[in-house]
């Protein structure tokens, strides 16, 4: 149960630390700085040293990355037929 209010808690942020993004994705802190250090998701450095994410940002970025269905695929495929 203290996992569930840990993410109500930062779905309510509008900006995040480094380890709050990496709860709010699921994903390690490791991985979350490979992407930073990629340039793969925005962030930002205020002070040249801490992390912080826009929330939205996050979320954009998740959506970002859809992955279609097979029926989904088929309909777009057949709009250039």
């Amino acid at each position: 149960m203290k996992h569930k209010s840990n993410i109500d808690y930062l779905s309510n942020k509008e900006y995040l630390t480094l380890n709050e993004a990496s709860l709010f994705l699921g994903i390690s802190k490791s991985q979350l700085y490979k992407l930073t250090s990629l340039k793969v998701i925005r962030h930002y450095k205020p002070h040249g040293k801490l992390i912080y994410f826009d929330r939205s940002d996050l979320i954009q970025w998740i959506k970002s990355c859809e992955i279609h269905s097979e029926k989904e695929l088929i309909k777009i495929v057949s709009k250039f037929k």
